[in-house]
């Protein structure tokens, strides 16, 4: 019988946690020891526990090496992916998969005593995720020092790093591939409609706002969680321990398992024909949740209702709306991957003429592989030009041609040096660098233009930059926002300031001066952004977080 140790009280899972493992490992024919009950199986056992607490990060001290050998028994430092592997399967080798361990190197036992019959297997769970996997073994291709939650392990492509990743008490979506078809369409239908339930929810004042907020992001990670599954969730059973899934969230999908909808869900803060009308309301260009709260305040109830008011001059709206109202038709469409193949094509060959060393790539939702958009997204990048220069002439040549129904008319005034500056301040004063807008300075105009070939109106965004930014700009600009937020969520946890301009090394000092610079790091490729961060890289068709 296979013998398995659970670290529980501060470094192990919740009790509900524990005894749902426990359960169903028993019929597995695993035993099953926790930590109360180490002194009536070993005694020495309770060591463990303080040496894997007490650990330097980034080295398997002799301590803890002393603690282990001297064990009666042969002990194994799994991570929870091996065991929640086991749960889902049952299939007890994944004990035993070095792609699963905490070290790579396993213990071996320098007891003599014979009578060492099976392992026992320490699963070290996320909180204790402070002790890295020993520096002196580099990352293998098939295994990285993550816990993906899906099975396609055999089509990424991982980052030749000599360094392991560092751990974190918190898990991080980027760690995970997540392919454009999952197994959990109702579930995520569902996980991203109460995300629209809370953004769109009024609120009488900021601190409920911020809630709303809170709960809407909790939603979306839920619903990042379930898109990167290998499998489709039938029970809670199997979203137990998973990241970003808490008792709400359980709640919820407890409920959409047995009712196969959110339909009567009292969670909802929207009846369902304020939903409908609100979510209308925002797929409107430059129309967000208060726009769309201001419209049905004032009585509308659909956008005929509104652009008939918008002509009557009985409402007034930006710009942007009333270019999106009065092409609604052809904007709304869906823009087809041969439709952008098209605008492609159109756009290299006008910036080709002012550099012909000019790359041009669709970015965004058509780089990951989704067959359809409502925009275009083209990072342009230049060599031999000012970023500003070749963005002026795309333009000129664009409305030259009749083409350019609309160009954004705002400058940008955002500084990347001003964020670093800011970030590294705070880290100084408080060893914390706070959640913060990621913006970029790359030279950017969001347009509406018509279409070379069907002549129909399509929202265009261009952005440029040089070859020193292309590594960055392409893996920001190609997305998704969820799988952004996640990346750029562990460069601030981890001493990094990321944005699509680039990457900089945060250090502990506040000063600025000539002697102690903010470092930059260069990249060619994405792959490259990602090993510096220590981040495993997904192709792009495995980011629809």
């Amino acid at each position: 019988m296979e013998h398995l140790l659970l670290l529980d009280d501060d470094y192990g899972p919740s009790q509900r946690r524990r005894r749902i493992w426990q359960q169903q490992l028993q019929r597995l024919g695993i035993r099953v020891t926790m930590a109360a009950e180490l002194s009536t199986y070993s005694p020495e056992l309770k060591d463990v526990t303080h040496a894997l607490s007490t650990t330097h990060p980034g080295s398997v001290t002799s301590d803890v090496q002393d603690v282990l050998q001297a064990l009666p028994v042969s002990v194994k430092l799994v991570q929870p992916s091996a065991l929640q592997h086991v749960l889902r399967t049952g299939d007890t080798a994944a004990l035993s998969d070095p792609t699963h361990r905490w070290y790579h190197q396993a213990v071996a036992p320098s007891h003599a005593n014979a009578e060492k019959s099976s392992p026992a297997v320490v699963v070290v769970d996320q909180v204790v995720r402070r002790l890295p996997a020993a520096p002196a073994t580099p990352a293998q291709p098939n295994s990285i020092s993550s816990t993906p939650l899906t099975s396609s392990r055999s089509s990424t492509q991982h980052c030749p790093s000599n360094t392991p990743i560092s751990f974190s008490r918190r898990p991080y979506g980027c760690l995970w591939p997540a392919p454009l078809q999952h197994h959990n369409h109702l579930l995520v239908n569902a996980m991203d409609a109460m995300e629209w339930d809370r953004s769109l929810a009024q609120t009488p004042s900021a601190d409920h706002k911020h809630r709303n907020t809170i709960s809407a992001l909790a939603y979306r990670r839920a619903s990042m969680t379930l898109r990167c599954l290998s499998y489709p969730v039938t029970s809670i059973e199997q979203i137990e321990g998973l990241p970003f899934i808490n008792d709400t969230i359980t709640e919820a999908i407890d409920y959409v398992l047995s009712k196969r909808s959110l339909d009567g869900y009292p969670r909802l803060k929207n009846d369902q024909a304020t939903q409908t009308v609100l979510s209308e309301f925002v797929t409107v260009w430059g129309a967000g949740p208060a726009t769309a709260w201001e419209w049905y305040n004032e009585g509308y109830r659909n956008l005929e209702d509104v652009e008939l008011a918008v002509r009557k001059r009985q409402l007034v709206v930006s710009e942007q709306v009333a270019v999106y109202l009065e092409h609604r038709a052809e904007l709304a469409e869906a823009v087809t991957r041969r439709d952008i193949a098209g605008l492609q094509q159109w756009v290299t060959s006008l910036a080709t003429e002012l550099d012909e060393s000019t790359r041009i790539a669709a970015v965004g939702g058509y780089r990951r592989g989704k067959h359809t958009a409502h925009d275009v997204d083209f990072l342009i990048t230049v060599a031999n030009v000012p970023s500003a220069a070749m963005l002026s002439h795309i333009l000129e040549q664009v409305q030259a041609k009749g083409r350019l129904v609309y160009v954004s008319q705002f400058d940008v005034t955002f500084r990347t040096a001003d964020a670093v500056a800011a970030k590294r301040k705070a880290r100084a004063s408080t060893g914390f660098i706070p959640s913060s807008v990621n913006f970029d300075d790359l030279s950017k105009k969001l347009c509406v233009v018509l279409h070379p070939e069907t002549n129909k109106a399509r929202r265009v965004d261009f952005v440029v930059c040089t070859r020193a930014q292309e590594a960055f700009a392409l893996l920001g600009w190609t997305g998704n926002k969820m799988y952004n937020r996640e990346l750029r969520r562990w460069a601030d946890n981890h001493g990094y300031h990321l944005s699509s301009s680039g990457l900089w090394r945060l250090d502990t000092a506040a000063d600025d001066s000539a002697d102690n610079p903010i470092i930059s790091i260069p990249a060619t490729s994405e792959v490259e952004v990602l090993q510096a961060l220590g981040l495993p890289y997904w192709p792009p068709e495995q980011r629809n977080h």
